[in-house]
């Protein structure tokens, strides 16, 4: 409840007007801490109050647990391992005691028939005492047997019981051992069960939608790609454009240059109708030459286009000379 005072007193504080938190500015600023004193009791004392609870609740869970997988019978197997063993601790202590009893009554026998031996072969010497001792001897050979017998019958039965304390004793290690690889088998299970359902759970929701992410990732990288391709297919082709068009320009006023140059020529040059009476007779010398020698039809040709065009040319520098 003081925890509780304290932070709604904090509460008001902060709440409070600014002449107010002024006024109080030097107590705060003279010890900081104090402000987070009730803050920290507090939560000492949720945590104080929350940490049985939780620990009980998680208690009742790994018992719950223990008990669907098995565990709480291998618990109480080995807590029954423990209990055989103190047991037959016990059995081999109260072996030990009843072999010790045993043997000392054979020997306290064994003591006085020896006496008693003794007493015969120094029986014609005897006297008051002997006989009285040798009397006492005989009286006390019953008892001593007797007492040897059972000495010997409950030897015989811690023997029995200690046989029968390790018996049960790797009884039950035998069942925890089978229990625990029942327990162990179970577990196994389970975890292959988990494993497969995780791996069914990556299958059906992880690996999509990493599969999504990276098919936008790649459309994304792809499509500014593409984006950035096109613009530089663009500005390229702008560019093809704008020099095509130039070279268009140049050509179409080189052109209009050509035409304008062979009109020229066209109107200023003027063969003579005795260049054709020429052309005409150099073909007949030819032909007249290749009837008498006979050459190649190539070679003809070729050497009338060498005389012709020596000719054109010749007259073509005339006549612009």
């Amino acid at each position: 409840m003081g925890s509780v005072l304290g932070v709604r007193t904090g509460i008001a504080v902060l709440r409070a007007p600014a002449a107010a938190r002024l006024a109080g500015v030097r107590y705060v600023s003279s010890s900081p801490k104090d402000m987070f004193k009730p803050i920290k009791a507090y939560a000492r004392e949720r945590v104080e109050f929350y940490l049985p609870v939780v620990q009980s609740r998680l208690k009742q869970v790994s018992a719950q647990w223990n008990h669907f997988t098995g565990y709480t019978e291998i618990q109480r197997l080995k807590d029954l391992v423990t209990e055989k063993q103190n047991a037959l601790r016990v059995l081999q202590e109260e072996k030990k005691h009843a072999r010790q009893v045993y043997v000392g009554s054979v020997v306290e026998r064994t003591d006085s028939q020896r006496k008693t031996n003794d007493l015969l072969t120094r029986r014609p010497s005897w006297n008051d005492a002997d006989l009285a001792e040798y009397t006492r001897l005989l009286h006390s050979e019953h008892a001593l047997a007797k007492a040897e017998e059972q000495n010997h019958e409950a030897f015989e039965q811690a023997e029995s019981k200690v046989q029968k304390g390790v018996d049960d004793l790797m009884y039950a290690v035998m069942r925890r051992y089978h229990e625990e690889h029942i327990w162990s088998d179970r577990v196994r299970s389970v975890s292959t069960y988990a494993s497969v359902g995780l791996a069914v759970l990556n299958v059906l929701i992880v690996e999509p939608y990493k599969r999504r992410r990276l098919a936008n990732v790649i459309e994304e990288r792809y499509l500014s790609t593409e984006e950035e391709t096109l613009n530089a297919l663009r500005s390229l082709g702008t560019k093809i454009d704008e020099r095509l068009d130039a070279i268009q320009s140049g050509v179409h006023h080189k052109d209009a240059q050509d035409s304008s140059v062979a009109d020229q020529l066209d109107r200023q040059i003027v063969l003579p109708a005795w260049v054709s009476r020429v052309q005409g007779w150099v073909s007949h010398v030819f032909a007249r030459i290749a009837a008498v020698i006979p050459v190649d039809v190539q070679t003809i040709s070729t050497t009338c286009g060498i005389i012709g065009g020596a000719i054109f040319t010749w007259i073509v520098t005339g006549v612009f000379n």
